[in-house]
């Protein structure tokens, strides 16, 4: 523990290339069960949103956010063990919740582990309020014949840009999360929907094949969950499945549990106003 924690100043400041080993160090204290993002994949598109927090010239604390039009979105916030306790979470929520207003956003979000108590707490604290679960599974591409076929027939397309307020929209998503998906590296995003006018959005799939997984990953029904589960594997058939992350939709949850959809993580979706 760091003698004298409590009174020293939080300094902040942005990540640098030398601090990936400290990436790699908090990252595994989120307890997700994935690998860090190699080393120059971070640098390309985690560092420039990451932020460091000093006290006493020694690292404490960490935080990777984005900015979704008026939402900011804490992707990451870890406390180093040592430092707990200490008032280091406080600090890092009051500078995220400072840089939000600076970029106009009105609200902020996040997930926490629903037994990650302490994290609920400062969460809390800050106003902000559970609102759905999520779940992470890996799903095997064997799984999709126990899936449900489509009862209208469906097309896939890579996801016009235009379109993706609409899909935000109709699938309860941030807006301007597809429009960050986009700007990763090798991204795809795929829009489902019905094959005849007015051609209805049925599902949204944002693939990155360096995960490999999907998120976010939305359909309306099962069926139009197996056609997405079906254009994934023609992107990677070299896997034996993939990733993905379902929000606030408890139904797709269940069926996928029931088709024996492995779940990797479940977190409750926390948010609040800045």
């Amino acid at each position: 523990m760091l003698p004298g924690m409590s009174v020293v100043q939080t300094l902040v400041r942005p990540a640098t290339p030398a601090d990936y080993g400290r990436f790699v160090r908090f990252f595994a204290e989120l307890g997700t069960g994935d690998e860090p993002l190699p080393e120059a994949r971070w640098r390309a598109t985690a560092m420039p949103n990451t932020l460091l927090f000093e006290r006493a010239g020694q690292v404490v604390g960490y935080s990777m956010f984005e900015i979704l039009a008026e939402t900011g979105y804490i992707r990451h916030l870890v406390v180093a063990p040592e430092a707990r306790g200490r008032g280091v979470g406080q600090s890092i929520m009051q500078e995220l919740r400072q840089r939000f207003r600076a970029h106009g956003c009105s609200h902020m979000c996040l997930n926490v582990k629903p037994d990650n108590r302490p994290a609920i707490a400062l969460y809390e604290r800050a106003g902000m309020l559970p609102r759905h679960r999520a779940t992470s599974f890996q799903i095997a591409w064997s799984h999709l014949t126990q899936l449900p076929k489509s009862a209208v027939p469906l097309r896939i397309q890579t996801l016009p840009e235009a379109d993706d307020g609409l899909f935000e929209q109709r699938f309860g998503l941030e807006r301007g999360l597809i429009r960050r998906r986009r700007e990763l590296p090798d991204m795809l995003v795929l829009g489902l929907r019905e094959r005849e006018p007015p051609c209805v959005p049925a599902g949204i799939a944002c693939f990155d094949p360096h995960f490999p997984g999907a998120f976010p990953f939305c359909a309306r029904d099962a069926g139009a969950a197996r056609a997405l589960f079906e254009a994934l594997q023609r992107l990677a058939p070299e896997l034996p499945g993939c990733a993905l992350v379902i929000e606030h939709d408890d139904a797709l949850s269940n069926t996928l549990k029931a088709v024996g959809a492995h779940v990797r993580l479940e977190v409750v979706h926390y948010r609040g106003s800045v």
